[in-house]
């Protein structure tokens, strides 16, 4: 516990941790009013991974420089058998809390947007905005040509209507409309949500309609946004029993996006040559106006409710809740990095800067070969057999060595690489079993829905490749276990 300085490493990354969770939860916050865009969500994301990146880095450098000037192990200081093992656990937890920077932010990010709402009513509030997304401007669920499958076969037929429940409606009816959806549902949810909101269309339950446009208005005004319209001159709007046809569009905001005479003619004026080819669309002057904000021309909606900036912010919050960006996955691939930072470490801790260095070259030179066979050859599966014939060589020359007892000989390079290589040695035999299955079975000639059913098996093997990292994870600390037994051996061996 001394000679590793683990206890004042431990206490300098937990203040570091407690600092970035808070950037991560003060970064959290939720403006209400602003559309975010893909982009806007990662900017500062970007900027905290690349100081948590440099955070590690400098920690693991000031840590490493008063590790390394005591090694008793080298000096042939009486250590008992286990002794080598725990130093390699103290090592790689140091090295995860070095690495875990950046999950202490998006824990704060997560914890931060979670504290808005519950989860329960996240869901219902998330419910009622997919449901209200129906009577505003949306995609169809339907287009002109409906589309048949039959024993495998496809067909399309032009049409003008639609059809529920056996009855025909037009295609700019409601009842053609799709909803918007969060990451609370799935496919099954949205279209039951679906099928609830036609019932009510077509048994004309326009008291129903009122209530959800009420619940999110008062959403609306709970979070200080503006609408140009009240619930009632919505449902004025849109409610158009019984065929519901879209004459009158509530926009999900009120400005559109950028206008473009050329390709927004007004009143049928055609000005471009994509205009004559069809690539233009007619504007809607029934539901839509040209403003002008700082000399610029936009489109913009006669009748807006705030939809996309609400759907903004509760995409935020449900993904929090029911997508967090800090799961199994993303602790696993730390704790991967952390195996491979506290490997190079033990390695150079037991071995020497000569033979680390060596193994570094030696892997390097290899590397390069193996890629170079692998393009003369032309088949994807050498490199990754090459690899495994490494790490087999590798390991059965240590073997060797300390059978034999007669000096160390290059063992030390071999030693490192051997160390360098076994943890992926299983993930890289998996990843060649399962290839050369597909190929010689013929899998990847099979349509892929039908693989689970022609090769279950396979598919098996191959849905399961997420599982075997974490069972590679696990049998690292036997490999591990194993390797510090017989490192010990080894620094009893001659140097020749």
């Amino acid at each position: 516990m001394w000679n590793t300085k683990i206890v004042p490493l431990t206490v300098i990354a937990i203040l570091l941790h407690i600092i970035y969770f808070i950037l991560g939860y003060a970064d959290g916050a939720i403006d209400f009013t602003y559309i975010s865009s893909y982009y806007d969500l990662h900017e500062n994301e970007k900027i905290i991974i690349v100081f948590s990146g440099l955070t590690s880095a400098l920690t693991l450098v000031i840590w490493l420089v008063y590790y390394f000037k005591n090694n008793a192990f080298k000096s042939f200081y009486p250590k008992k058998t286990m002794s080598l093992y725990k130093e390699w656990l103290l090592i790689l937890f140091g090295c995860f809390l070095v690495c875990a920077f950046s999950a202490s932010f998006y824990y704060g990010k997560d914890v931060r947007a979670r504290s808005y709402f519950s989860e329960e009513e996240a869901i219902k509030r998330c419910e009622t905005l997919s449901l209200a997304s129906f009577f505003t401007v949306g995609s169809s669920e339907q287009d002109e040509y409906m589309y048949f499958d039959s024993i495998g076969r496809k067909f399309n037929k032009r049409v003008n209507y639609m059809l529920y429940k056996g009855k025909k409606y037009p295609l700019n009816s409601l009842l053609n409309k799709n909803i918007q959806t969060f990451s609370f549902f799935d496919q099954k949810k949205d279209s039951l949500r679906k099928i609830r909101l036609k019932d009510w269309l077509v048994n004309n339950q326009k008291d129903s309609v009122k209530v959800l446009m009420t619940r999110f208005m008062g959403m609306v005004k709970e979070h200080q946004l503006t609408a140009n319209i009240d619930e009632n001159k919505w449902l004025e709007l849109v409610y158009n029993y019984p065929e519901f046809q879209e004459v009158h569009i509530v926009g999900n905001e009120e400005k559109l996006e950028f206008y473009d005479p050329n390709q927004y003619p007004i009143d049928g004026k055609i000005d471009s040559v994509e205009a004559v080819e069809g690539n233009v669309n007619q504007l809607d002057t029934i539901n839509q106006y040209i403003v002008e904000i700082n000399n610029e021309k936009y489109l913009a909606y006669k009748h807006f409710v705030p939809y996309n900036s609400l759907q903004s912010a509760y995409n935020i919050i449900s993904t929090s809740w029911n997508n967090p960006t800090i799961d199994i996955d993303y602790l696993i691939v730390t704790f991967y990095f952390a195996i491979a930072f506290s490997i190079l470490i033990f390695s150079f801790r037991v071995t020497s800067g000569k033979s680390w260095l060596i193994a570094l070259i030696s892997l390097g030179i290899l590397n390069i070969l193996f890629g170079v066979i692998t393009a003369f050859i032309g088949n994807e599966f050498v490199y990754m057999g090459l690899l495994i014939v490494l790490t087999l060589a590798a390991f059965i020359y240590l073997l060797i060595i300390l059978k034999r007892k007669q000096g160390k000989g290059i063992s030390g390079a071999t030693l490192v690489g051997t160390l360098w290589l076994l943890p992926a040695f299983i993930p890289i035999l998996y990843g060649l079993i399962l290839e050369i299955a597909k190929v010689v079975t013929g899998y990847n000639r099979v349509k892929y829905d039908l693989r689970p059913t022609d090769f279950p098996v396979i598919s098996w093997f191959e849905n399961q490749f997420s599982a075997m990292f974490y069972v590679n994870a696990a049998l690292v600390f036997l490999m591990m276990l194993y390797m510090s037994f017989k490192i010990k051996k080894w620094k009893g061996v001659a140097e020749s």
